[in-house]
């Protein structure tokens, strides 16, 4: 599980990486120095991804609060969501 310690200490790379974290959230780190958050799934037998926000302001904690409240207990897509999860950074 990435943790807020873990994040900070993860290194910029020359081409972006990802870390899966659990349940389809992970944290791409950009070769820009970008942290996000993205929430990756299936709908409709297709990949999915839906940037869920940026670190540090949004938090590992909150990122799994969105992920779980917006997607999880909601039957219907989160690609039509998607704009309710975009908080103001």
């Amino acid at each position: 599980m990435l943790t807020d310690l873990k994040i900070q200490r993860l290194k910029i790379e020359s081409k972006t990486k990802r870390y899966a974290d659990r349940d389809g959230l992970s944290l791409e780190v950009r070769a820009s120095g970008k942290k996000v958050f993205l929430f990756r799934f299936q709908w409709n037998q297709k990949p999915q991804t839906i940037t869920v926000g940026h670190y540090p302001s949004l938090s590992e904690l909150l990122s799994i609060l969105v992920y779980e409240q917006n997607i999880i207990k909601r039957p219907s897509s989160p690609i039509v969501q998607q704009p309710a999860l975009r908080l103001q950074t």
